[in-house]
């Protein structure tokens, strides 16, 4: 921001630092309305399935596919396999 404050122009600004004009424009947003350029973490929402319950169903059932272990816990394959990746099962 402040090579676009010594009288540079947008584009000149865009060209020198690699960004796009929309991210210049972002930028100047979170400035005048944080005061800051950093970088607030995402919130996660919690896990609906029990991690404790999906490994034992796992160590249980280590060939289930998808499908079977979502219709186990009444939640969607997608929701299965991010959990699963998150706590390292391929």
């Amino acid at each position: 921001m402040a090579y676009k404050n010594f009288g540079h122009t947008k584009q000149e600004t865009c060209h020198v630092f690699g960004i796009s004009r929309n991210t210049l424009y972002l930028w100047e947003n979170q400035l005048e309305a944080t005061s800051t350029l950093e970088i607030t973490p995402r919130k996660r929402k919690p896990s609906k399935l029990p991690l404790d319950q999906l490994e034992a169903y796992m160590t249980a059932h280590p060939d289930a596919f998808l499908r079977k272990i979502a219709d186990h816990f009444n939640c969607h394959p997608q929701c299965v396999w991010s959990v699963l990746k998150k706590i390292g099962i391929p």
